[in-house]
């Protein structure tokens, strides 16, 4: 979502929530070489979340952010506690052999 979309996620601030929103690789000088594939961002947002002492995440995917959240999800199910993905257009190829119906988000929760 980045630094400038965190206002569609006002409420959850509101209401106590801790909110991450950082910007993917290519954005706000971050080098596009630390991940331009939603697999590559994926495995930043896990080393990202691992740096923070952070266990497990809801994890929400809007826009190009959809394909990477799909990854996170597929790739590190043990992380997730909730998957929200929209407005991402067609996502055909951009998951690869990993589709959504592979991860079990209700067998990872407490």
């Amino acid at each position: 979502m980045g630094h400038n979309g965190w206002f569609f996620l006002e409420h959850l601030v509101r209401a106590g929530y801790q909110v991450l929103t950082p910007d993917r690789p290519g954005y706000l000088g971050t080098p596009i070489e630390h991940g331009g594939s939603p697999e590559q961002q994926a495995d930043l947002a896990a080393a990202l979340l691992d740096a923070l002492g952070i266990q497990r995440v809801p994890v929400v995917g809007i826009s190009a952010g959809g394909p990477v959240a799909i990854q996170f999800a597929a790739r590190h199910a043990d992380r997730v506690d909730a998957l929200a993905a929209g407005g991402q257009g067609s996502i055909a190829g951009t998951i690869g052999t990993v589709g959504v119906s592979n991860v079990d988000l209700a067998s990872n929760r407490p």
